[in-house]
């Protein structure tokens, strides 16, 4: 009985550790990097480790800021807002 019940945790684990892993890759789309999706421009910081980068986001109307991400994807405006995002090469 203490084998069928270790086995059944173990499949109920697995299937519980592939659906956060599902829901997280559903929610970037693996993209890293900019992209524009559901109104929104988002950059995507893809690292093994948790880092925190500079990145760089350009407006439409020419001026550029810089902000701070942890690993993940983040919003960093309206898609209409917003032209190009970029790693800016440093860590902070």
């Amino acid at each position: 009985m203490r084998v069928l019940y270790r086995v059944v945790s173990a499949v109920a684990v697995a299937v519980v550790a592939a659906a956060v892993w599902s829901s997280q890759a559903s929610a970037t789309d693996g993209i890293p990097g900019f992209y524009k999706k559901g109104g929104n421009a988002w950059y995507n910081h893809v690292s093994k480790e948790n880092t925190r980068v500079h990145v760089t986001y350009r407006l439409t109307n020419g001026l550029e800021r810089t902000v701070c991400l942890s690993t993940g994807a983040h919003i960093l405006g309206p898609a209409n807002e917003i032209t190009s995002a970029w790693y800016a090469g440093k860590l902070c």
